[in-house]
């Protein structure tokens, strides 16, 4: 899942490769993660795309699709969603950061759990 992360990844097309039932899959993937399937597939995207917008100089609709979200009005919808602030407000380097701003990216950073 680590290397597909950024693919169009379905549950049931996994269950299906593995011969065995969305179902069962979804039931063995809480009990092994502690997470949904999608919670874990969404956590691991967030997760390279704050470490992209902070250390890269990618345009924010090129670190959408590098983490499978062709969509940039999409992507920052859910960046948003999820963070609630804008993928740009993360996007300049730690050092043209106001107080303010580093404030709050620490904030994003602890809010959202990522998977280590």
């Amino acid at each position: 899942m680590s290397s597909k992360f950024a693919d169009e990844l379905h549950l049931s097309e996994l269950a299906e490769e593995l011969c065995v039932t969305p179902n069962y899959l979804s039931r063995l993937f809480r009990q092994e993660t502690g997470r949904s399937f999608s919670d874990y597939l969404s956590d691991m995207r967030m997760e390279k795309a704050m470490e992209l917008l902070k250390s890269s100089t990618l345009k924010i609709y090129q670190i959408g699709d590098a983490v499978g979200y062709p969509n940039p009005r999409y992507f920052s919808e859910w960046f948003h969603k999820q963070t609630g602030m804008s993928p740009g407000g993360l996007s300049q380097t730690p050092r043209h950061l106001t107080d303010g701003k580093r404030r709050m990216v620490k904030k994003v950073e602890e809010k959202i759990d990522l998977p280590r």
